[in-house]
Formats: structure tokens, C-alpha cells, sequence
């Protein structure tokens, strides 16, 4: 296998990865840094809102990143022009 199709294959492999990372984390258009969680006390059992620092990847990061990986993939997997004898 030559390094180029090597190459391609990886970058392929990590643009699915990133959009499989950010469908399993909840598929949010926008990255978040924070989550509101409930948490209940279990002495009382009153529920309060807590503010969670975490992060969650957002399709306007992942999207590009994907794309650029899987057009860089696709160019290394094109067939150079050979040269002709004039």
C-alpha cells in the first residue's frame, strides 16, 4: 500500500470518528461548555439544577475539521497526469 492511500485512509478514519464522536454526544449544532443537570438530594429528595462544566462538541467545529480531513483524503487519492512524449 502506497503512503499516500495510507494517508487518505487515516484522514478518512478520523472524519468518521469526529462525526460518530458528535452524533454519540448528542448531535448539537453549537459546542457547549457547559450542562444543566438535575441532582436530587436524597435525604429531602427536593431536585435542584446544577450548571456542569462539559464539554460537548458542536457541528460548527467538527463539521469543517471533517470536511477539509475528507478533501485532503480525496485529493491524496488522485491519479497524478502522466506526462506525454512529444
Amino acid at each position: 500500500m502506497k503512503t499516500r492511500q495510507l494517508i487518505s485512509i487515516v484522514l478518512f478514519i478520523l472524519a468518521a470518528a469526529l462525526l460518530l464522536w458528535w452524533f454519540s454526544a448528542g448531535h448539537h449544532p453549537w459546542t457547549t461548555t457547559e450542562q444543566l443537570v438535575t441532582k436530587t438530594d436524597p435525604l429531602f429528595g427536593t431536585s435542584t439544577q446544577v450548571w456542569v462544566k462539559q464539554f460537548t462538541p458542536g457541528l460548527e467545529v467538527i463539521g469543517p475539521v471533517s470536511a477539509v480531513a475528507i478533501l485532503v483524503g480525496l485529493w491524496l487519492l488522485r491519479r497524478p497526469k502522466s506526462k506525454t512524449a512529444q
